[in-house]
């Protein structure tokens, strides 16, 4: 465990070495540069923390290899690039998977969908654009879902009423968010808080489906602009 101890320089590459290391923490320092592509090497590896540093360049390939991962935990950094579409379909173990507050562009993989385990998934604060995949729907045990301030093009999948689990939706500050608000939605029995103001593209209604939901307590939309939501608790 090396958090907050103020390190600053590169992460080494020599870390690759450590092959039976089960968790590295190396959060809240003021590391720079790309991780290096050894990371690969960490096959034992379950937890990796490395927010709140100031790492840039992209998510590398290797990630692949970390087969056994739970928890990597990568908010508040520098990076940027697309996701690997290789890197969710081998992360198979993966619990929660945070990349908020970084600069990662492109779409979310398909391969999401091979992640039969995850429970949070923090995307939010990047430039993600385009439609958010149908395979999210597939996700039994998700029950968070941050999607906020990026530049996703498309509303969430009617898929998503699939996931049973879900308690936290939030699409707010998607500016080029389009279509409706799917009633499929309305089977989140669990959902206590959808946020999707400041996405002024969307039309339509919030469905009664959602509103009945029987454990929401916080829905809200935009302040005269977005679809109409007659039981919104908020707006912004």
């Amino acid at each position: 465990n090396l958090a907050f101890n103020r390190l600053i320089g590169t992460v080494p590459v020599e870390l690759g070495y450590l092959t039976n290391i089960e968790r590295l923490s190396i959060q809240s320092n003021q590391l720079v540069g790309p991780l290096p592509r050894t990371i690969g090497r960490f096959s034992a590896l379950r937890e990796l923390y490395l927010y709140e540093n100031k790492i840039d360049g992209t998510l590398p390939s290797e990630l692949r290899f970390l087969w056994n991962m739970e928890q990597l935990i990568l908010f508040h950094n520098k990076l940027g690039g697309s996701i690997p579409s290789s890197t969710m379909e081998n992360l198979q173990k993966i619990v929660t998977f945070s990349v908020s507050g970084n600069r990662i562009t492109g779409t979310i993989p398909s391969t999401i969908g091979s992640c039969p385990l995850l429970r949070d998934l923090w995307l939010d604060d990047n430039l993600f654009s385009g439609a958010i995949p149908t395979e999210i729907g597939s996700l039994p045990r998700l029950e968070r879902l941050e999607l906020h301030r990026n530049e996703f093009s498309s509303f969430i999948p009617s898929h998503l009423g699939n996931c049973q689990n879900v308690t936290v939706l939030d699409a707010s500050d998607n500016p080029q968010m389009a279509g409706f608000v799917p009633t499929e939605l309305g089977k989140l029995s669990n959902l206590q808080e959808f946020l999707f103001f400041h996405a002024t593209q969307l039309t339509g209604t919030i469905p009664d489906e959602i509103c009945s939901s029987p454990n929401l307590r916080m829905l809200v939309g935009g302040c005269g602009s977005g679809p109409d939501c007659f039981c919104c608790t908020n707006c912004s």
